[in-house]
């Protein structure tokens, strides 16, 4: 399909030629088959008309697992993806066939056409051997287990004796495929999967994580609610009601996915009957004896609905007082708009039973809000921007896995998946902890958290440690222009009863440089030399005594 095209839906040529091709794949000695298929009415109208959906919708193994593919979900949305899985498979066999020849599937799943799979993988893939790396490091890595289950789908036909294959030995055939099976369970690993992991995370490596900035969801939150309220106003009137009330429900998708950060499938496929049908719980008292006063009013202000989200999980969804308003006023003019067998909420006004996209949505909001950057609103990056903002918040395990909860997925997820670590907040309390750890105290902080140890503390160790070999570098460089090792302070000898004056004092030669020491010894007497005398002198050693204490006889720089 054309990349420039802005409407990604198949023109009325396209479905022609699409049901031309569904008609001329059915009509053959496998009608009845294909008759009995889901594929035909649900899967094989949207495909693209080419080659790859000839060869998959023709080749019977590919058809029957992709129809065990849809049985297996309710949703009408997994169609897509069993579209995508059957083109997958017919671009795999599209180039097993111009390398082996064979034209159908179960003629390739031999033990000898390992490496036949291996090479088609690459090629489909995108495999460059100097760089060694892939452009679709995804469909390789999965390529693998979708082999196996085609080796198990084959199995199960050929066990069944089904006619639709054609077969000689059928315990040949049986043999054959496990064999090959085993080669994909025991070897497909050290061929395409662990290059291809290895690749895909060091694609996420490089790619740089970047989330939307706050200032711009603020903006785009009042861009979306300036124009919903405009939209209700023009759509109470008579100006272009059509358009306000798509442009309307557009408004109000946008900001049930801001509010919530859910997944974009789960606010999209909300139905009118899950929105209006509100079960009421029985509310324990004790729950309501535990809240605060706001949070009394919260409970009244939004309305909780709950609906279907990922793996068919209850999921709940909240609506504010302003966004209920709105739907209100949806409901009341949706029967003009919209057909009654549409059973979606945010129904598209063109269709009788389709959706509103809400990845298009996001993105034709974004470009009109004028936000720094619009390719980074997705739901799945609003979902990490929350996750990585609540990492500042000091929530308990119990509130961390409620909100987890609510967000459709489990601790391990949220905080494996979502949770991205932001460069300022790592290296504010990381440096911190390596900084404490480094400093010897680790047993001053024992039972303290990060948020008590005060930045201050961790990092005096360094400067102490810098400061104490700059003074020892001073003080041998001193030493060296000092008469003698150690100053004595003389006092009056003459009083020999009083022992405390008949003991010299020795002063460390650091005090030497201390403006304490300065100032007690302004006296030019004192600055004459080393040697003090006189009756003076008895009183500025009794102060240096009391500001310096007396050091043991042994001088610490000769250690």
């Amino acid at each position: 399909m054309c990349k420039l095209r802005t409407d990604q839906s198949l023109t009325a040529r396209e479905h022609h030629l699409s049901s031309a091709q569904m008609f001329a794949m059915c009509t053959g000695p496998n009608c009845n088959f294909y008759e009995s298929l889901r594929l035909k009415n649900e899967v094989f109208p949207i495909m693209r008309s080419d080659d790859i959906s000839k060869a998959a919708m023709g080749d019977v193994l590919i058809c029957s697992y992709a129809e065990s593919l849809l049985r297996k979900h309710r949703r009408p949305q997994i169609k897509n993806v069993i579209s995508n899985k059957m083109r997958e498979l017919g671009r795999l066999l599209l180039t097993l066939r111009e390398a082996s020849g064979c034209q159908i599937l179960l003629d390739t799943l031999k033990p000898e056409m390992f490496d036949h799979f291996v090479a088609a993988t690459k090629i489909i893939s995108g495999y460059n051997e100097e760089t060694q790396s892939f452009k679709a490091s995804s469909l390789a890595l999965h390529m693998g287990t979708t082999l196996k289950q085609i080796c198990d789908m084959a199995t199960k036909l050929l066990i069944k004796k089904t006619k639709l294959l054609p077969y000689e030995d059928s315990e040949k055939c049986l043999k054959e495929i496990k064999r090959l099976k085993n080669l994909f369970e025991n070897h497909w690993s050290s061929k395409i999967s662990s290059l291809a992991l290895k690749n895909l995370n060091e694609n996420k490596y490089e790619k740089p994580k970047l989330m939307p900035l706050t200032t711009d969801i603020m903006k785009f939150n009042n861009y979306v609610s300036r124009q919903a309220r405009e939209a209700r106003d023009k759509l109470m009137g008579t100006t272009h009601p059509k358009a306000n009330f798509r442009l309307l429900s557009e408004c109000i998708l946008a900001l049930t996915l801001l509010l919530n950060r859910k997944r974009i499938g789960e606010v999209q496929f909300l139905k009118v009957e899950n929105y209006i049908d509100v079960s009421m719980q029985n509310v324990q008292e004790e729950f309501l004896q535990a809240l605060s006063e706001s949070e009394k009013i919260l409970t009244k202000s939004f309305k909780r609905v709950v609906t279907l989200g990922k793996g068919s999980k209850p999921i709940p969804l909240l609506f504010s007082t302003t966004i209920q308003e709105l739907i209100n006023v949806l409901l009341a003019k949706r029967n003009v708009y919209i057909s009654q067998k549409n059973p979606y909420l945010f129904a598209n006004p063109n269709t009788t039973d389709k959706y509103l996209s809400g990845y298009h949505t996001i993105k034709k909001l974004a470009e009109n809000s004028e936000v720094s950057n619009t390719t980074l609103f997705t739901s799945t990056r609003l979902r990490k921007q929350i996750a990585t903002v609540l990492q500042v918040l000091n929530i308990t395990e119990s509130e961390f896995e409620q909100f987890a909860r609510f967000m459709g997925h489990t601790k391990k997820t949220h905080a494996t998946y979502y949770r991205l670590s932001q460069d300022v907040y790592e290296t504010a309390k990381i440096s911190k902890m390596l900084l404490t750890i480094n400093s010897g105290k680790t047993q001053k902080y024992q039972g303290k958290t990060l948020e008590d140890i005060e930045i201050s503390d961790a990092i005096e160790t360094d400067s102490d440690t810098e400061t104490e070999e700059k003074d020892a570098g001073e003080e041998s460089s001193k030493s060296s222009r000092l008469p003698s090792k150690e100053i004595i302070l003389e006092e009056n000898y003459t009083d020999a009863s009083d022992d405390s004056a008949a003991r010299p004092s020795r002063v460390h030669p650091k005090a030497l440089h201390s403006n304490a020491y300065k100032a007690v010894c302004r006296d030019p007497a004192a600055t004459a030399g080393s040697r003090l005398h006189g009756s003076d002198c008895q009183d500025r050693n009794a102060t240096l005594r009391a500001l310096f204490p007396a050091r043991p006889t042994e001088n610490p720089l000769l250690r």
